[in-house]
């Protein structure tokens, strides 16, 4: 069964919609899926419904500035939007875990595994297993690319989409692809996904100066700050991406982004690096493999 959720959320009563996915079968926990950058929710059905099979009640958010829950497309908040962000992902854990009283898995992809961070530093409690899939490396200019986004922002405005941010962001990405056909083949080497991705009108578009902005501030979050407060240091935690994913800009990168979970005093972090495959794992055609191989590391 597959049922519309929503919350009105508590910041700025912005209604904020998900799927939820279950069945009389469903009594093994509760994933929660966080989606990347400039996507939604909806592209993870067919990752719903298999977990859903596999016994799982699946969440799955559309986050504010994307799909269904966007007001403008590519912007957070008026303020703090990146952690107005999470809190509303937490309300709707809160209301599913409510309901159902399973075990909560969340799963990140791209942008939605710095979420993942993010509210795993605030919400470590609830949480019993996190998965995290294409994650981006940290971003050592982040305080130049803040000054930069906040000197467009003063000139151009907050809902402003910024091409030269986009550019900056990801115009390396298709570097190492011979022969792109388009400028999204870094996604995905499945043709039929990427050609998906480039109509669907819910995707691919360039984020408001102010989306970039609490993009920055949540890499910070993550990656360069020290607030961190362990008390489950044996929580398990698997990345997972593909061998030729530029998100993670080099094999280094995935380990410095385990590294620094470590670091913060977790002690089960691990990684796999999944053969050929780019940025988007769950829509290249080896899907299946890849599926098995994230139940075998959330099953509890």
């Amino acid at each position: 069964m597959k049922e519309i959720v929503s919350i009105t959320s508590s910041y700025d009563q912005q209604p904020l919609y998900a799927s939820l996915f279950y069945d009389d079968n469903t009594t093994k926990g509760i994933v929660q899926v966080f989606h990347g950058m400039a996507e939604h929710r909806q592209r993870y059905d067919w990752f719903a419904n298999q977990l859903n099979k596999a016994g799982y009640v699946v969440l799955t958010c559309d986050m504010r500035g994307h799909g269904d829950s966007a007001v403008t497309l590519g912007y957070f908040a008026d303020k703090d939007g990146w952690f107005v962000n999470v809190e509303d992902l937490y309300a709707l854990s809160k209301l599913v875990q409510k309901r159902f009283n399973l075990p909560l898995i969340i799963f990140g992809h791209s942008m939605g595994t710095l979420v993942a961070r993010s509210f795993l530093k605030r919400h470590e409690d609830i949480i019993d297993k996190v998965v995290l899939s294409g994650s981006p490396s940290d971003n050592n200019v982040i305080d130049i690319a803040l000054l930069l986004a906040d000197m467009i922002r003063f000139f151009k405005g907050d809902k402003y989409p910024s091409k030269l941010l986009n550019n900056l962001s990801f115009g390396s990405f298709n570097k190492n692809i011979e022969h792109p056909k388009t400028e999204f083949d870094w996604l995905s080497k499945n043709e039929d996904n990427v050609r998906d991705y480039i109509n669907d009108d819910l995707c691919g578009y360039v984020f408001t100066t102010s989306g970039y902005i609490d993009l920055f501030k949540g890499i910070k979050d993550v990656y360069h700050t020290k607030d961190w407060h362990v008390r489950k240091p044996d929580l398990p935690i698997k990345f997972f991406s593909g061998e030729n994913d530029p998100c993670m800009g080099s094999v280094e990168g995935l380990m410095a982004a385990v590294e620094n979970l470590e670091d913060h005093g977790y002690h089960a972090v691990e990684y796999e690096l999944l053969e050929s495959l780019r940025h988007e794992i769950l829509n290249e055609k080896e899907r299946d493999i890849v599926f098995a191989k994230i139940l075998s590391f959330i099953e509890l």
